[in-house]
């Protein structure tokens, strides 16, 4: 269930960093595509004060306003020129995302890129450009997922447009977008994609629920569906990696290809199955219901991997820091500087 469709869970997965669109062999296509975005984006202000501007946009970037003053005051995000520009289009989905994973191994495709380093994605603003690609990797023996992504991060290279259909995204779904994307342009350690990435979401998830807090109470609808979605996404996020881990164990062993398929195709199918028939006990919304109709495979399941399998060290310094979620981005000012990996970095932090 990616965005787009009816996932949650992966709110923050369609932030994927710019030059992973302008670099390569497709640089000139793809440069052609982000270069006219840029082109047809109008300041915030002059959108603001045109007299075709309806009522329901300029509410909408009053709530974008409002929340990024948050993001920036409360949180302590670099806010830079990000969403001072928008975008009115018809489109759903600002680009596609490719992520390959091979077949029976959790190996995934990477291409490295200047400024960010090694990324396990690649992204088109057109999607037949998108299935070219994931026709060439299947025939390389990879699994291929793709996904729309509803905005992406240029790491403060670039201004960050808004796009008129945000503007349809539930409270908690804007404000968490938002927020995961001033985290990107905050921090980002080049070649580390899963620190990148979860660091991110820590913020982007509990710097929504820090929003609607203050802004709505706990007691608010607003406040309620968005701790049922997020208690939701915790459940789907167990299931999806107890799954990876049961197909990484059967790709370990010595069956030969085909049968190594054929178990695979079964485990997923039994893992459907049973998803399908305890759905109304384990969760709140419907957010994950058409988990059962994908076609679920290598790639799908390594998301989870590179976006949440382990944040329960992001959290123990967070929870360690009273869960003041300023102090937290604070604690890694000093990391790009450092010569300690991220992970050991954040182990010296948890130790303090």
């Amino acid at each position: 269930m990616m965005r787009g469709s009816v996932t949650m869970l992966l709110r923050t997965i369609f932030l994927i960093p710019v030059v992973g669109l302008l670099s390569g062999c497709y640089l000139t296509t793809q440069a052609g595509y982000f270069l006219g975005d840029q082109i047809q984006a109008r300041p915030v202000p002059r959108v603001e004060t045109d007299h075709k501007t309806t009522a329901e946009t300029r509410e909408f970037i009053a709530l974008v306003h409002d929340i990024l003053e948050f993001a920036v005051q409360e949180i302590g995000l670099d806010r830079g020129r990000n969403f001072t520009r928008y975008i009115a289009t018809e489109r759903s989905n600002v680009a596609y995302v490719v992520s390959a994973t091979k077949e029976l191994s959790f190996q995934t495709y990477r291409r490295r890129f200047p400024f960010v380093g090694e990324v396990p994605y690649l992204g088109f603003y057109r999607r037949p450009a998108a299935d070219r690609l994931g026709a060439a990797l299947i025939g390389q023996g990879y699994d291929v997922w793709v996904r729309g992504v509803g905005a992406f991060s240029t790491l403060g290279y670039f201004s960050d447009p808004l796009y008129s259909y945000m503007a349809d995204y539930p409270l908690h779904r804007l404000a968490n977008m938002l927020i995961h994307e001033l985290a990107h342009a905050t921090l980002w350690i080049p070649d580390d994609v899963e620190f990148n990435e979860q660091y991110a979401t820590i913020i982007g998830d509990e710097g929504a629920r820090a929003y609607i807090r203050s802004r709505h109470g706990v007691e608010s609808e607003q406040y309620r569906l968005l701790e049922d979605t997020a208690a939701d996404s915790v459940v789907y996020r167990a299931d999806m990696l107890e799954l990876r881990s049961r197909l990484a164990e059967l790709y370990g062993t010595n069956l030969d290809e085909e049968a190594k398929r054929q178990a695979k195709q079964q485990s997923i199918r039994n893992h459907q199955n049973a998803f399908a028939t305890t759905y109304d006990e384990r969760f709140q919304t419907e957010g994950y219901r058409r988990y059962p109709e994908l076609e679920v495979n290598n790639a799908y399941l390594s998301l989870f991997d590179l976006y949440t399998r382990d944040l329960s060290s992001f959290y123990r310094l967070y929870e360690s820091l009273g869960c003041d979620l300023a102090a937290f981005v604070d604690a890694f000012r000093e990391l790009p500087s450092s010569d300690l990996t991220p992970g050991d970095y954040l182990k010296t932090l948890i130790v303090r």
